[in-house]
């Protein structure tokens, strides 16, 4: 009787929660569909600033809403959290051609969720406003206190003004990385990680106190090249030197308005009400006269952005676009992974389409899985023995990332994408000693010497080390040849450049990694061209966003307890819980059946 009650009291308690669950989501999707009919096109008025508001993550991928963005889109007139890079082109290109708009103002700060915000991505955006300005077109940027990235993307401007308490941050690139195998030693977490190539550091931060010299070289040497693109690139803008630039970095660090206008990187210091004042006398004053005409590029992308046609009556071929955007995990994976079960079938779908004539698989990966980077990767090949699949690389696209790219050609990089890692580890944990210091105890039968190799109750003996490892060894090699045969290069040359190091893009273009520098425009212009076709052709993106309903039906299906997303936090507190989560999270997608890894040595997040 008492464990009736105790199950009834449990299953109540149960439907209680999934009904609560399920009321606020049905009523949180009512206030979103009224929120759709209630909304007003947006119009562009003659005369108009572009607004390109940097406070977002710029993803290659266009994103999966989930459920707590669609909430906070339509409960909240807040800015996007997030924008798709091809639509911010978009924007900028047609905005360059648009009668309409008279100039562009940047303002805000960026921040990287998944792998955004990057510096391949910006590189792309940069050129766009480029051309923009060589268009006759000026663009202003108000900085506040803009970091790097902020920075590196806003020097394009015509003006650039800063706010007069604002600090511009100009120390550099660098890297810190948190080593846990002291830590993990003395709380009696053993870790074993066999790997192939002498660069291959992922494993690094399990087994170490600090990097090796091959890691740090390699670091190193990747940063100063990614620095030195920085560098070329805003000292164009800026008509100062790269030296010059890198003199401010060595001696300034962090540069308080004045300074940032004594050196050239900032022409005015403005409060922000000084900043609409400016722009109302270069630009159009607004009907209120307290403001300017302007348009933000959110509202500018709906109104250009081509209707969906839900009868298919547009039957122009398609170049589809697949982004590879995330950790590359086993199985489906979740909305910011690539999960290799989920993105074969979409592969499988696109390539039985035959609408679609050509593809561009967009990579923004440190690769991940090595056993779902070979599943993707068959249905790559399938697709590309029968459409033209051309490679675009995005900021980082390393490891199972590279594994993906060789399916097609050309690859194509951003000068400072970063990509190679062409390596292999293994990683096995076990926790005996911990467990026996609280007198927890294992025991076994088996049945065969290999029977339980992936215990965490024990370490691996040598004889299993040796096989592992001989598995490492062997993927290693499929991957060397998978990389000579789609390049084109001796097994030897491919080892010489391998070896698990990391490459910008410009080095990997001189190592025959890559067939030549561009972004995603210059790969879709390509494809059009291999699929010599006559007309427009429609633009498809995979995976494609989900509609409201099928996010909310998704939701309750797989209603868990989350996390809240702490990127935008800014409370110590926060920041240390974030770190923290970060690390479990780091550790939580190595979810390999085999326990076998093509990743890049970093969380380059």
């Amino acid at each position: 009787m008492k464990r009736f009650f105790s199950e009834l009291l449990l299953r109540t308690f149960v439907s209680v929660i999934t009904g609560v669950v399920f009321f606020v989501l049905s009523i949180g999707f009512i206030i979103y569909i009224v929120s759709q009919f209630e909304k007003v096109s947006p119009t562009v008025e003659s005369g108009s600033v572009l607004v390109l508001d940097l406070n977002r993550s710029i993803n290659d991928s266009p994103g999966a809403m989930n459920l707590e963005q669609l909430l906070e889109q339509s409960l909240s007139n807040k800015t996007h959290s997030h924008a798709s890079l091809r639509s911010i082109l978009e924007a900028i290109d047609f905005a360059t051609e648009d009668s309409r708009i008279v100039s562009i103002l940047i303002k805000g700060n960026l921040y990287a969720h998944n792998y955004g915000s990057g510096l391949g991505a910006l590189a792309e955006v940069r050129r766009a406003l480029e051309l923009f300005r060589e268009a006759g077109k000026p663009i202003y940027a108000y900085l506040e206190n803009p970091s790097l990235l902020d920075y590196y993307l806003s020097s394009v401007a015509s003006t650039v003004w800063m706010h007069p308490f604002g600090t511009l941050d100009w120390k550099g690139l660098g890297y810190q990385g948190t080593y846990w195998g002291a830590a993990l030693k003395k709380y009696g977490v053993g870790v074993q990680a066999p790997r192939s190539g002498k660069y291959k550091s992922a494993v690094e931060p399990f087994l170490e106190s600090q990097m090796s010299d091959a890691s740090r070289f390699q670091l190193k040497s990747l940063l100063q090249e990614l620095w030195r693109s920085v560098l070329v690139e805003v000292a164009a803008s800026r008509e100062t030197t790269p030296a010059f630039l890198q003199d401010l970095s060595d001696t300034k660090g962090l540069l308080s308005a004045e300074q940032a206008i004594s050196n050239g990187l900032v022409d005015q210091t403005l409060y922000f009400d000084e900043m609409i004042d400016a722009l109302k006398e270069v630009g159009t004053p607004d009907s209120d006269e307290f403001s300017f005409v302007e348009v933000l590029i959110d509202d500018y992308i709906e109104e250009i952005q081509p209707l969906e046609d839900p009868f298919g009556e547009n039957l122009n071929p398609a170049i589809a676009i697949i982004y590879a955007e995330g950790e590359i995990v086993d199985g489906e994976g979740d909305t910011e992974q690539v999960g290799g079960d989920r993105f074969a079938r979409e592969i499988r779908e696109i390539r039985q389409d035959d609408t679609i004539k050509a593809v561009v698989l967009r990579i923004n990966s440190p690769g991940g899985s090595a056993y779902a980077s070979e599943v993707i990767q068959r249905e790559l090949k399938r697709l590309a023995a029968e459409k033209p699949l051309v490679i675009s690389m995005g900021s980082l696209a390393a490891s199972g990332g590279y594994w993906l790219a060789t399916a097609g050609s050309p690859i194509i990089a951003e000068s400072n994408t970063v990509t190679g890692s062409i390596g292999v580890f293994g990683l096995l944990a076990n926790v005996q000693e911990l467990a026996q210091r609280h007198s927890v105890f294992f025991d076994q039968v088996k049945t065969g010497n290999f029977s339980n190799i992936y215990s965490i109750a024990r370490p691996a003996t040598s004889l299993e080390m040796k096989l592992v490892q001989g598995q490492v060894d062997d993927i290693y090699q499929n991957f060397l040849q998978r990389v000579a045969e789609a390049r084109k290069l001796p097994l030897e040359a491919v080892d010489a450049i391998a070896q698990g190091r990391v490459w910008s893009g410009q080095a990997a273009l001189k190592n025959k990694l890559v067939d030549r520098l561009g972004g995603l425009h210059v790969a879709v212009d390509i494809a059009v061209e291999k699929a010599e076709l006559e007309t427009i052709p429609r633009i498809i993106d995979y995976p494609r966003k989900k509609d409201p309903a099928e996010i909310l039906l998704e939701s309750l299906e797989s209603f868990e307890t989350r996390l809240t997303d702490l990127g935008t936090e800014s409370g110590l507190g926060h920041r240390i819980f974030k770190h923290w989560y970060q690390q479990y999270q780091f550790w939580n997608q190595f979810n390999d059946p085999n326990n076998l890894y093509l990743r890049f040595p970093l969380d380059w997040k």
